[in-house]
């Protein structure tokens, strides 16, 4: 017993202060009122498009090089989402979207998953493609365990040929996902607890900044993962040059830049950000774009009510109109690479009374030379397409 008590005060002595820091800024977070945000946009333009036929989308993978996206969305995450703690029904599941973006008249195009296993549902979050292979990976919170989702993406019949279903100890809670070479991927996991096996320990996971998500190295070939790295809820992840790659660390709040080396991970700096960073990705002129979530008690809003109501617009008897939803502000920031330098802010969105705007970012990216992008929302119907010059 004294024993104990001693461990407890070393480590209450060690950790207090940088936990107390934490948790201010986590409280300050907690506490803000989406209708005291102001709205921001560095856009020369920007417009919400395919709102009636896609919604709920987490990620988007893009390619520059040739003009088209990957969106990973999922309708079925008003029922199911074992991030977010949702557990009403897995049945509607989610699906990835081909854009072609580069083509001003194009809209989203559903993939077809071929040889996918019939007893598993899909609820995609993160992916990323590797354009040498066509490997497309993607992480799936289905109701038969999370896990890897390993497709071949057959752009000209827009189709997706499933290749594997990779589950691992080391992969409980898959969030985000990084090529980082023709046979290698790094997979974030954003807790250890799975929230709605073990709600509180999660939640306290989650509000104490405890590092229990993981960063893992995973072999393709070898189907072999190995944790390289622990991280407090661990979720995106983007590679910021050949040697080094950022992690949001949501709970903390901040995004995190690591030296990748044979062996591992070595941390070698961490940027607070003034919201709860979700996914992260690189544009080519190696600025870092962040989206997140302004106000996570608006979040959590919308994700405990977003089932009640008829988002598809399907006259479901006894489900509320649309327009009278919750909404959730967005924040869309980018750093760019300099230690010393400064995080600009590029869309914020406090969604006052009249529900306006584009609320819950999860993701955003940028084609540099055709000068467009991309942010999609975590609850939210369609996605935003912006244009700068």
């Amino acid at each position: 017993m004294y024993t104990s008590i001693v461990i407890i005060s070393i480590l209450l002595a060690v950790l207090g202060p940088p936990l107390k820091s934490r948790y201010d800024s986590v409280v300050f977070i907690l506490k803000r009122r989406p209708d005291n945000l102001p709205s921001v946009s560095s856009f020369d333009s920007f417009e919400i498009k395919f709102e009636e036929s896609i919604r709920n989308c987490e990620d988007v993978y893009m390619n520059d090089e040739d003009g088209f996206a990957v969106l990973s969305c999922d309708p079925g995450r008003d029922n199911w989402n074992t991030v977010m703690g949702t557990k009403i029904d897995p049945q509607s599941t989610g699906g990835l979207y081909l854009y072609n973006y580069a083509d001003p008249e194009a809209t989203p195009v559903l993939l077809n998953m071929v040889n996918f296993p019939k007893d598993r549902d899909f609820h995609p979050l993160g992916l990323d493609l590797n354009p040498g292979t066509n490997q497309l990976i993607v992480a799936s919170h289905a109701s038969q365990g999370s896990g890897l989702e390993i497709f071949e993406l057959d752009r000209k019949s827009m189709t997706l040929n499933h290749r594997h279903t990779l589950m691992d100890p080391r992969l409980p809670t898959p969030n985000a996902v990084r090529v980082i070479s023709d046979y290698e991927v790094l997979v974030t996991n954003d807790h250890y607890f799975r929230i709605h096996q073990n709600p509180w320990l999660a939640l306290a996971e989650t509000y104490l900044a405890v590092p229990g998500g993981t960063i893992a190295r995973v072999n393709l070939l070898m189907l072999e993962v190995a944790t390289v790295a622990r991280v407090p809820f661990a979720n995106g992840i983007a590679l910021l040059n050949s040697s080094h790659v950022a992690v949001a660390s949501t709970s903390t709040p901040e995004f995190r830049v690591y030296e990748m080396h044979s062996m591992g991970l070595n941390l070698t700096m961490s940027f607070a950000t003034p919201f709860m960073p979700d996914n992260l990705n690189t544009d080519s002129a190696g600025r870092l774009l962040i989206a997140g979530h302004a106000a996570p008690g608006a979040l959590g809003v919308v994700a405990k009510t977003n089932h009640q109501y008829d988002l598809d617009g399907k006259g479901v008897e006894g489900k509320a109109a649309p327009e009278q939803r919750p909404r959730a502000p967005s924040w869309v920031t980018e750093w760019d690479g300099n230690m010393e330098g400064e995080m600009k802010d590029l869309y914020l969105e406090g969604l006052p009374a009249e529900k306006g705007g584009y609320g819950c970012s999860s993701s955003a990216t940028r084609d540099v030379g055709r000068g467009v992008g991309i942010i999609t929302g975590l609850y939210e119907k369609g996605i935003l397409v912006f244009k700068t010059s």
